[in-house]
């Protein structure tokens, strides 16, 4: 199994609280926070980034998103070396998506992105964004180093 069809599994299962597998389990509790603030796991799926001056609530709504954060966090413990347990997540947000910053307990990070329903399919919105770094990467190298 990828590691893009393992995450697209933990959010079609949705959250449960007793569903933490071994690799997701760290010697701490989990530390979540957002813009360097505790928040609860509740608040991890809610769109906080900033408001909205008509049908607040119903873009509030639009930008929910459930996930199974115990999976997502045995996923990510097992990606880019050893298995290392998720010690802390920092939420970021955006417009059409939702980040996570999950850092390791060997210190390691990984930031796992999660597009929100109106974003558009996944798949293209991945896309659009990896072709846009891809062309400012191409860009900056041609103004520094020439053609």
């Amino acid at each position: 199994m990828t590691l893009l069809q393992m995450l697209i599994n933990a959010g079609k299962k949705g959250w449960r609280g007793s569903d933490q597998s071994a690799s997701a389990r760290s010697s701490r509790a989990l530390s979540i926070t957002c813009r360097g603030k505790s928040i609860s796991r509740d608040e991890l799926f809610a769109y906080t980034n900033g408001r909205f001056l008509v049908n607040e609530a119903h873009a509030c709504n639009r930008r929910f998103v459930r996930f199974n954060v115990y999976q997502l966090c045995s996923v990510a413990a097992s990606v880019g070396g050893p298995l290392s347990p998720i010690q802390a997540i920092e939420k970021l947000e955006g417009g059409f998506s939702k980040a996570l910053l999950m850092r390791k307990e060997d210190g390691r990070e990984i930031i796992v992105k999660i597009p929100f329903p109106i974003a558009g399919p996944p798949k293209y919105t991945t896309a659009s964004e990896v072709a846009v770094l891809h062309y400012r990467k191409r860009t900056i190298a041609t103004y520094l180093y020439g053609d």
